[in-house]
């Protein structure tokens, strides 16, 4: 194999693992945030892939109003309130904050809060799967990138696409 080739190999082998070890680290850092803030919604099940249909329970520890979003835009007080489970039959990027009830909020440019008492937003993703995947196994590791049916990519890679890069 030529010199350069072997150089490329394993520049794209460091970038794919760097890449990897960044999307492990950031879940393990939101997951001790969670458990510091009484407002951060939890989401259960958590992320994954699912078969068929999903129902997802959000919760949170304090007292507080749920927003959500399903189309993976980011919540605002305007956006649902949650009140009973949710049905998923789609892959979904599910996004959630809390509000206490009764504090005065108000939503500033953008419809980002600037006011009252309010949780982080928090975000799962959720990949549905072909049903033939059960029986599947392997020893390999498998790398799944969705991009919610943002339709066909720029070929010159002008455009940015929202994806989930899950590894299974």
């Amino acid at each position: 194999m030529p010199r350069t080739s072997q150089t490329w190999t394993r520049r794209a082998r460091s970038g794919v693992l760097s890449l990897v070890l960044v999307a492990c680290s950031s879940s393990l850092a939101s997951s001790a945030l969670a458990q510091s803030n009484p407002l951060t919604v939890l989401f259960s099940p958590t992320a994954g892939t699912f078969v068929g249909s999903e129902t997802v329970i959000l919760s949170v520890q304090a007292k507080g109003d749920i927003h959500y979003t399903l189309d993976g835009s980011l919540p605002t007080v305007m956006s649902p309130i949650y009140r009973q489970p949710i049905t998923l039959d789609k892959s979904t990027r599910l996004r959630a904050f809390a509000v206490v009830p009764g504090t005065s909020t108000r939503e500033g440019s953008a419809g980002t809060a600037v006011a009252g008492l309010r949780g982080p937003v928090a975000t799962e993703i959720y990949l549905r799967v072909d049903p033939d995947t059960r029986s599947f196994t392997t020893h390999l590791p498998i790398i799944l990138i969705h991009t919610f049916e943002s339709g066909r990519l720029d070929g010159y890679g002008t455009e940015h696409v929202p994806a989930a890069l899950q590894v299974l």
